[in-house]
């Protein structure tokens, strides 16, 4: 049961590493976007 419970914790850091990844690139994107058209 401990085994189990520890996979799925790995699991699930994983996926909130993923989507804080996306979430960074994301976020630069639109800054990126936004410094152009202050321009």
């Amino acid at each position: 049961m401990s085994q189990l419970l520890d996979v799925r914790i790995r699991i699930a850091k994983r996926n909130i590493q993923m989507r804080y990844y996306l979430l960074m690139l994301w976020i630069r994107h639109k800054l990126r976007k936004t410094k152009e058209f202050s321009r």
